[in-house]
């Protein structure tokens, strides 16, 4: 501890970004200076997500950026990202060309009675 700069450890490179996260949390609760003091933290539970569900509310490409912004200010460390429903695949994969043509299928419509494949 020193008073006139601000330390960080960590065991990785996550424990930084979150350490740097704190330290900015506690910049935004307060205009003056930080008082000299230790913090130790670390995460309650190892997992902490935030799930989107982007097939029934699309969002776009700068709402996700801006929510995947705002989870790792507050330190969630999981993001699960629901593109697609069991019914079909909706975008290109320009590395995987294949994909639309096999996944985009409604099978599990077929399988439940619901309709045809073709």
């Amino acid at each position: 501890m020193r008073p006139d700069g601000v330390t960080i450890r960590a065991a990785d490179a996550a424990g930084e970004f979150y350490a740097r996260q704190t330290l900015a949390q506690l910049n935004d609760e307060t205009s003056a200076s930080l008082p000299c003091c230790e913090i130790k933290d670390s995460p309650r539970f190892k997992w902490r997500g935030v799930h989107v569900d982007d097939v029934r509310h699309f969002m776009g490409k700068e709402q996700i950026k801006r929510t995947i912004d705002q989870i790792s200010k507050y330190k969630f460390n999981v993001f699960h990202w629901h593109l697609t429903d069991n019914e079909a695949w909706r975008f290109q994969v320009p590395s995987y060309p294949k994909i639309n043509e096999v996944v985009a299928k409604p099978l599990f419509r077929a399988i439940r009675g619901l309709g045809h494949t073709a």
